[in-house]
């Protein structure tokens, strides 16, 4: 920062490393690519990263000709060449890196996520569904009834099932963290999850029972509730076997990828008619027409900003919204261009 203010902007990734001194070393800089912070100088980072070892060697060479006076017609060269070819030649050497990459090593390095969150891919989806804030403020809010009027009996069990305690919620949230735990009586194994989404983090513990119970859309459990994972959850909130906090059991999860085509009713394209036209039309029907299953699919025409016009497809062009159909409607119509209707979501 200092070098920067004092002598300019930097010119380019070469430029860049030349005027570092041998303060700032490989794995700082290797930092500094992995969250992002050098981007601005015309790389992604992968190319930054792959380029990076020849790059030191050659900035700390022209670093030592300076020190003694050598200038060669390289480094006249170099001052004046456009920072442009330099990055145009890096970006097209190596392929970028995964979204799930980037975000990992900004998690990784600064503790939160710099270009988005993992679950924001599928906003979509998670739209339909309650938000992890939700369910929390759910939990404080009945933790706090319990605390004041704690539930009596000998069942557990009962308690659970009393209906002015349990609430069943639905909610998509990316697993964070997995830990692996041992129940102090009989050592049966069980895993705190650490779930998140864009605005709240929320710890699940999953007991031995529920992991034998859950429903996984015919995953194997265990391998389901992974880390790194964005999944759609349904859960019981009730009060805990003690009775006086509350509690979330988890009764179902699948990957979040596997909603719609399980859970959809129905689908809607959105088209804006500034940008529509006899092929585009074309390109919406083919789409359509590859993709065939049993969703009813609508249209939203947007004739402006306040003006739109929704029309229903005939049900021979009726869909499976699975990853396939999602990724070929994105390729015609853009992002955001999906929205789900979901067979009863528990919205509260």
């Amino acid at each position: 920062v200092e070098e920067r203010k004092k002598n300019g902007p930097y010119k380019s990734f070469s430029d860049f490393l030349e005027r570092q001194d041998s303060s700032v070393n490989k794995k700082a800089i290797e930092s500094l690519i992995n969250c992002g912070a050098l981007e601005c100088l015309g790389c992604h980072r992968a190319a930054l990263a792959e380029a990076l070892p020849r790059a030191m060697s050659a900035a700390a060479s022209a670093r030592r000709d300076k020190e003694i006076g050598q200038v060669s017609m390289f480094d006249t060269w170099s001052e004046d060449a456009p920072s442009d070819a330099e990055a145009d030649i890096l970006n097209k050497a190596v392929p970028q890196m995964t979204r799930m990459e980037m975000l990992s090593h900004e998690k990784d390095l600064l503790g939160f996520y710099v270009s988005g969150h993992p679950i924001a891919k599928y906003s979509a989806i998670a739209s339909s569904f309650q938000s992890v804030s939700q369910i929390d403020s759910m939990m404080k809010e009945l933790g706090q009834q319990l605390n004041k009027n704690p539930l009596t009996g000998d069942d557990p069990g009962m308690r659970r099932r009393r209906k002015d305690t349990v609430r069943q919620v639905q909610f998509c949230a990316f697993i964070s963290e997995v830990e692996t735990k041992f129940t102090k009586k009989d050592g049966n194994k069980w895993c705190l999850l650490k779930v998140e989404d864009a605005g709240c983090k929320m710890d699940i513990p999953v007991f031995p029972k529920t992991l034998a119970s859950l429903n996984c859309s015919d995953l194997d459990p265990q391998s389901a509730l992974e880390k790194g994972r964005s999944m759609f959850f349904g859960a019981e909130i009730g009060a805990s076997f003690r009775g006086n906090e509350a509690s979330i059991t988890l009764t179902e999860c699948m990957p979040i990828e596997m909603v719609p085509e399980k859970m959809a009713r129905g689908v809607t394209l959105t088209v804006k008619t500034a940008n529509i036209s006899v092929a585009k039309l074309k390109e919406i029907y083919d789409v359509l027409q590859k993709n065939p299953g049993h969703v009813q699919v609508n249209l939203t025409l947007q004739i402006d900003p306040k003006t739109d016009v929704t029309l229903t497809a005939s049900h021979e062009l009726s869909v499976l919204p699975d990853a396939h159909f999602a990724a070929a409607a994105e390729k015609v119509l853009g992002k955001n261009c999906l929205r789900y209707q979901i067979r009863n979501p528990s919205r509260q």
